[in-house]
């Protein structure tokens, strides 16, 4: 699933025309370099379309979005614009072999839907996309509603091709583990109990190195 991603390249080339110049990058660097923490500030409007009429977003979900920013090391904000901007992807695109949903905003003013979601949604084989008319590149938290619907609706009981077995399956494994990860059979809790003695044994060692014993169950150490 891709929802408001890169992919194939942002950056322009002469292999991917619709891309953002290298000037818009460079720009991101040097606003990042001159001032970081104005910089999350200011990309926290296009980000989830405060900009536009009628736009309904809060000041929290912009702080929110400032405070993610700024737990971010300098060196990490900056070497990431080139990673993201640089990077072509279509050779990963093309050796999808699952059924994708693919996400996009039409007014995503961050990543442009038309180099990147309807790029992908045809690189990538048996994708699926699906546009938010309106929807800015933070859409995840404007239109949490109809993503959450989505997921769902994508993710039913079906048999997953990456894990080669159903949702029912892998839950009724994990009941079969049982709590703490012990077997139905009590085999887990056998084997917890070795783990205790033998490690039980080490702390008895090292209390004769050390002229203690061990006293009692409660693992005290006492001086010989």
């Amino acid at each position: 699933m891709l929802i408001g991603a890169i992919p194939p390249l942002m950056l322009k080339t002469a292999g991917n025309p619709g891309g953002l110049p290298i000037e818009v990058f460079d720009q991101i660097r040097a606003a990042v370099l001159a001032d970081r923490s104005q910089f999350f500030e200011d990309l926290s409007v296009p980000f989830y379309g405060a900009n536009r009429p009628g736009a309904k977003v809060s000041q929290g979900l912009r702080d929110s979005f400032w405070l993610q920013g700024m737990q971010a090391g300098l060196k990490g904000v900056y070497d990431c614009i080139k990673a993201f901007s640089e990077t072509d992807q279509t050779a990963d695109l093309e050796a999808f072999d699952v059924p994708t949903l693919v996400l996009h905003g039409d007014d995503d003013q961050v990543v442009p839907i038309g180099a990147s979601a309807m790029l992908s949604s045809k690189q990538i084989k048996n994708a699926r996309l699906k546009v938010y008319r309106g929807a800015p590149h933070g859409l995840c938290s404007t239109h949490k509603d109809e993503v959450n619907a989505d997921l769902s609706s994508s993710s039913g009981p079906e048999r997953s091709r990456i894990t080669g077995r159903t949702l029912k399956g892998h839950s009724e494994g994990a009941q079969r583990r049982g709590k703490y990860g012990e077997s139905t059979h009590g085999q887990g809790r056998a084997g917890h109990g070795r783990i205790a003695r033998h490690r039980g044994g080490h702390r008895e060692a090292a209390g004769r190195r050390r002229g203690c014993r061990m006293s009692g169950r409660s693992n005290r150490l006492t001086r010989w």
